[in-house]
């Protein structure tokens, strides 16, 4: 059980410097205000779709690829996996947060004064957020999850 902490933590972190990462790169080359705040959602979501996708998917289904290239294969997969899904879940933080913070403060208004949109509709309407991101992010986050899943995967079988 505390291996499987242990391995799920690493792919957290593995998962996290990557989404550190592109972070960096959006709150550098972003026009206007509050992107800065995207280096927190990118790390802490990569770091979350990279703990809960490697203890849901390897971490509580031990036998479900005997074989060691089917762990390794899994590994890459569940890194994929966790390179995609995080742009959905940075997004949908980047919003949650904002309205957090509106409702608490009265701030955190858009740029036309409007407050955020409610938490309930963002998660629709985080898909077209979530696309964009994709199309230019996800050529890093897709494949360098996956190889921090396949490093993992390696270390695990090492074990």
């Amino acid at each position: 059980m505390r291996r499987s902490i242990i391995n799920s933590l690493c792919m957290g972190c593995g998962c996290s410097i990557v989404g550190l990462i592109c972070g960096l790169l959006v709150s550098k080359d972003a026009i206007g205000n509050g992107w800065n705040s995207f280096l927190t959602y990118a790390t802490g979501s990569a770091f979350l779709t990279g703990y809960v996708a490697w203890w849901t998917l390897i971490e509580k289904r031990p036998n479900l690829f005997v074989k060691v290239e089917g762990k390794v294969r899994s590994g890459v997969f569940v890194g994929a996996i966790a390179g995609f899904v995080g742009h959905y879940i940075c997004w949908y933080a980047f919003f949650l947060s904002r309205s957090i913070c509106y409702w608490l403060t009265g701030g955190c208004l858009s740029s036309l004064k409007e407050p955020p949109l409610n938490p309930i509709y963002a998660i629709v309407c985080v898909l077209p957020f979530t696309l964009w991101s994709l199309l230019f992010f996800g050529l890093i986050t897709v494949p360098a999850g996956a190889l921090v899943g396949a490093v993992i995967a390696k270390i695990r079988i090492q074990e």
